[in-house]
């Protein structure tokens, strides 16, 4: 159950450290914090006189990338106790439960499309769901046996390039330059979807942020290539 997530910078802040630390952990919450607040200083150095909007961006898009749902992050919504209530509040009586999933490692594909065809599978599922979800810790780590297929590479190479631009920003933010930033900070919003429609809608935003920085950066301006601690 997804609650309305608050407007203020300060409270996006909050929510998104709590919403990062049950998908991973404290450390990674705290990768994020360091970001935003790397964000919120330059904006304070170079363009004091323009507000929380570029901050807001990346607190809104950085949790966004950072959060990517895979099979660890679906198991955990899965076994939540606000799922199972709210299957009690929505159904009453004898009701069987079911789950489709197209497991990456598992999913037999479509001879057609060539994408992984989902498979019925019963409420006995749940209690493997209980046990992927415990195993979030692996998420990304060599040990982690989803790490090496396409979707996920993606996934790690979307935050990746993120952190750069918002790196880029930083450097090169400017009062002139600021409604730029704000537009490349937010370009995360338009990757929708998942496995190939993802990838497409990440080509289209990649190209927009070439465009732009192009125009943010002028010639001379240095890019950011700062790493950031997994």
């Amino acid at each position: 159950v997804t609650e309305p997530m608050p407007e203020r910078l300060e409270d996006v802040i909050s929510a998104r450290e709590k919403q990062l630390t049950a998908y991973q952990n404290k450390r990674y919450a705290a990768r994020y914090h360091n970001l935003v607040e790397a964000v919120c200083s330059a904006v304070k150095q170079k363009a004091p006189d323009k507000g929380e909007e570029l901050a807001l961006a990346v607190a809104v898009n950085y949790a966004k990338v950072l959060s990517y749902k895979d099979e660890y992050e679906v198991a955990r919504l899965y076994t939540t106790p606000s799922f199972k209530q709210a299957l009690e509040q929505t159904f009453t009586g004898n009701y069987t439960l079911a789950f489709h999933f197209a497991a990456p490692l598992l999913a037999k594909k479509d001879p057609h499309t060539g994408l992984p065809k989902k498979r019925r599978m019963g409420a006995w599922a749940w209690g493997g769901l209980g046990v992927l979800a415990k195993l979030k810790g692996l998420r990304g780590s060599v040990f982690d046996p989803f790490a090496y297929t396409h979707d996920r590479r993606l996934e790690r190479q979307i935050i990746s390039d993120y952190e750069v631009l918002i790196d880029t920003l930083i450097i090169g933010l400017t009062p002139d330059n600021y409604s730029l930033a704000v537009e490349l900070a937010s370009l995360p919003q338009g990757i929708r979807g998942f496995g190939h429609i993802k990838k497409q809608h990440y080509d289209v935003v990649k190209n927009r942020e070439v465009a732009l920085l192009k125009q943010f950066t002028g010639p001379g301006t240095p890019t950011g290539g700062q790493q950031h601690a997994a």
